[in-house]
């Protein structure tokens, strides 16, 4: 009887222990979070890049039409 718990034990261990990832890194719900993390930032990241380079088109746009009319 004894061997017959240790046996359901060791298999319910197996089972409940999580597979090693191929990277190593937090399993489960960590990896979910750091992904949104990392995905957010990306996101945030774009966002202000595109902007700044909208502001700075649209600065130059400024520029070259100021300089055409007063050359006009």
């Amino acid at each position: 009887m004894k061997r017959l718990t240790d046996l359901s034990e060791k298999r319910s261990g197996r089972a409940l222990r999580p597979l090693p990832d191929k990277h190593g890194g937090p399993r489960g719900r960590a990896a979910d979070t750091r992904w949104d993390l990392i995905a957010a930032l990306y996101m945030r990241m774009s966002i202000a890049l595109i902007r700044r380079s909208f502001q700075s088109f649209r600065l130059a746009l400024r520029h070259y039409v100021f300089i055409r009319f007063q050359r006009i």
